[in-house]
């Protein structure tokens, strides 16, 4: 909120001299100096400078609701350890829901689930089942992933307490004795590894209701090998075609290998 503080000196019996008036922009002068009654007799006016209000913050660690640029609404409250949390709404009533049921769930020291319960073989298990109803194909890789390589090293942990240090030994570990192109190649696979562990969180984290309620900061991608390139012969572009039963299939095969 914008002020002009404006100094007035009258002549009038009712109104001491040195009159301080803030007025609200963009307020005319004269309708406010009429008011006075009796009406005063202005000698003397000295303008001061324009300033700005503060906006009242709310106090730190209280909750509340935000209404965003974007027109949606913004719920935020701190948990017990003073971590900011936040979600978005499309409208009021139902940010004001969720923050209803989280403080509520705070109040009574609920609003996490207890550390300890989740182990990551619980989440490997859960994401899993996920994956083997809505993509059956990638399940038997991911379960071979999980099998050979991240249940020896994270299946026993409790989710929670896996973090950088541990991610950090199991890459070590991966990468033990290679180095040149064998170890870049080495980290292509760690990359994809990570990525399904993360992924496994990502489903804990969205389960209702969740098996944990946060996901670990993982490590940077890995330095992969430069992407390999290749051309296509005569002898395996007559192959390809063999196997190209429609014509629409051969017309981008034989755009895509450069062929007349």
């Amino acid at each position: 909120m914008r002020l002009r503080f404006i100094l007035y000196e009258y002549s009038a019996p009712s109104i001491p001299v040195g009159v301080v008036v803030g007025v609200v922009e963009p307020v005319p002068i004269a309708p406010l100096v009429a008011s006075f009654k009796p009406a005063p007799t202005l000698e003397a006016v000295a303008i001061g400078q324009l300033v700005e209000i503060p906006k009242k913050r709310r106090k730190y660690g209280t909750d509340g609701l935000k209404l965003l640029a974007d027109g949606r609404w913004q719920a935020s409250l701190y948990d017990t350890e003073g971590r900011r949390r936040r979600k978005s709404f499309n409208d009021e009533e139902k940010a004001a829901k969720w923050l209803t049921k989280m403080v509520v769930l705070k109040d009574a020291g609920k609003l996490d689930p207890k550390e300890g319960r989740v182990k990551v073989t619980q989440l490997a298990e859960s994401y899993k089942l996920d994956r083997k109803n809505t993509k059956p194909k990638s399940y038997a890789w991911i379960e071979l992933v999980w099998k050979v390589h991240l249940e020896p090293f994270f299946g026993d942990f409790v989710a929670t307490r896996i973090g950088t240090d541990r991610f950090n030994v199991y890459i070590a570990h991966r990468q033990e004795g290679l180095s040149g192109e064998k170890l870049l190649s080495r980290n292509t696979t760690i990359n994809k590894e990570l990525g399904i562990l993360k992924a496994m969180y990502r489903h804990g984290a969205g389960c209702e209701p969740p098996l944990v309620n946060r996901v670990p900061r993982f490590p940077k991608k890995l330095k992969e090998p430069a992407p390999r390139t290749a051309f296509v012969n005569d002898e395996q572009y007559a192959e390809i075609l063999k196997g190209c039963k429609q014509p629409w299939l051969r017309a981008f095969v034989t755009i895509a290998s450069g062929h007349d």
